[in-house]
């Protein structure tokens, strides 16, 4: 689906996705993403896909070590609690704790 819920193009070919991923910006969410996780070519796949929404820590873990898998160095961000195991499994781990002690004021 495009932007404005137009079908583009419907396929579990691992060489079509990745033509898909030349002519246009991939995304999918942590649900598409169970739908296809059982797809032979899953890392072939992954490594088509620009943008991952809405997923669950064990899934940025998967595809982070999918991307592994297929060769690529890959940085992960996240803010240390719940992202852990993406962040151990990256190459490079980036955790972004945004917390300020409450019993300091600001100067």
């Amino acid at each position: 689906m495009d932007i404005d819920d137009k079908l583009v193009a419907t396929t579990k070919n691992a060489g079509e996705v990745e033509k898909l991923a030349k002519e246009n910006m991939l995304c999918i969410n942590g649900d598409v993403l169970d739908i296809i996780s059982t797809n032979k070519e899953i890392s072939k796949i992954i490594k088509s896909i620009h943008i991952f929404s809405r997923t669950s820590p064990n899934q940025k873990d998967f595809i982070v070590g999918m991307l592994n898998k297929e060769g690529h160095i890959t940085m992960m961000c996240g803010d240390g609690t719940n992202d852990v195991g993406s962040l151990k499994r990256a190459n490079i781990g980036l955790a972004i704790v945004n917390n300020k002690d409450p019993s300091r004021e600001d100067k």
